[in-house]
């Protein structure tokens, strides 16, 4: 079993101030069993973008 990961791509905008994108790899099926069994969301953050 691998593991989850939580990645953040930062970039400047047009304006020169940052932009801040965070997104959840996927999960494999073993993950997903066990996350599922313990009432834990598989990606509790979503996507955000700041």
């Amino acid at each position: 079993m691998s593991r989850q990961q939580r990645i953040t791509f930062s970039a400047p905008t047009q304006d020169k101030a940052p932009l801040f994108v965070r997104m959840t790899t996927q999960s494999e099926t073993q993950q997903k069993k066990i996350m599922d069994a313990l009432g834990i969301q598989l990606d509790p953050i979503g996507k955000k973008k700041q």
